[in-house]
């Protein structure tokens, strides 16, 4: 994930050509390593970046840059491990998102210049509640447990906002879950140790989750969900956000989740009592569309 984001635009604000990512095509041995989803060892911290083996080794470039167009990417990798398999990869960041040094991690404005606006979360070290929106560039690393950027794009219409990093130090690993019901299970249950009220589950809130799922994407369809809000003031629901995952496992949706700072502060917004959702398989994983509302009566 996190996971969580007009109409018109103009030609010249469309997506462009995806280009290549030698920062990341210098980190072959580690994607060559099958290590791609262990989040606290990642060398990189694009977020939501597709990952594929394949057989094919002849134009192993273009056949990225086109992997990269299907997924509405911005940049692309490629790489031949020494087993012989080849890699490609795409990520929705144009550059290294976040620049990490000894002890600190600072912004890349390179990675900004399509963005309307950008948001940067963090959870520390010194509270369990994600802190939001935050100003700064630069960030001492030893206060942190994760960090997240997210950016409005304006190079796709009607999309956002659209999560271009997430780094995390200390990944709190959720274990034991094997359904959509377990999983509401446990976000009410890291609620009420919080103190905070339980959320149940809405039909109408499911609905709106299976027609936000149905791009089968990482992507938050911002214009429709203001639709969908609208809509769902007829039934006297608020939405507060929506959250999207892709994982092999319910534990790892989870898991994916509780770990990205902007995600998390959805699980845990006080004012949410209503909880809705939509599964699907998409490429052998599970892809999930939470959604998340207060009643107003």
């Amino acid at each position: 994930m996190l996971k969580i984001w007009f109409v018109s635009v103009l030609a010249s604000h469309l997506l462009s050509t995806p280009h290549r990512r030698d920062d990341l095509i210098a980190l072959s041995p580690y994607f060559c390593s099958n290590e791609v989803f262990l989040k606290d060892k990642r060398p990189f911290t694009d977020a939501q970046v597709e990952f594929a083996f394949i057989s094919q080794s002849q134009g192993l470039s273009e056949l990225a840059k086109t992997f990269a167009k299907d997924n509405r990417h911005r940049s692309f990798a490629f790489g031949t491990c020494s087993s012989g398999k080849n890699w490609i990869l795409s990520s929705p960041a144009s550059a290294a998102p976040l620049i990490e040094r000894n002890t600190s991690i600072e912004v890349n404005p390179e990675a900004l210049t399509h963005c309307k606006s950008y948001s940067v979360s963090a959870i520390t070290s010194d509270s369990v509640f994600p802190k939001l929106d935050l100003k700064d560039k630069v960030f001492a690393k030893d206060t942190l447990r994760a960090l997240s950027l997210s950016c409005t794009p304006n190079d796709k219409p009607g999309i956002g906002p659209e999560l271009l990093a997430l780094k995390n130090w200390n990944t709190e690993t959720i274990s034991r879950i094997d359904s959509p019901l377990d999983l509401i299970k446990w976000v009410n249950q890291k609620r009420r140790d919080l103190g905070l009220s339980e959320v149940k589950p809405v039909r109408r809130l499911d609905q709106i989750a299976l027609k936000s799922s149905a791009n089968q994407s990482l992507e938050h369809p911002h214009d429709k969900l203001l639709q969908w809000k609208k809509g769902a003031e007829s039934s006297d629901l608020l939405l507060l956000g929506e959250n999207r995952a892709l994982a092999g496992s319910f534990s790892e949706l989870s898991t994916l989740l509780w770990n990205s700072p902007a995600h998390r502060s959805l699980l845990l917004n006080a004012r949410a009592d209503s909880i809705g959702y939509a599964i699907n398989e998409v490429h052998g994983q599970k892809h999930l569309v939470l959604v998340m509302a207060t009643k107003t009566r």
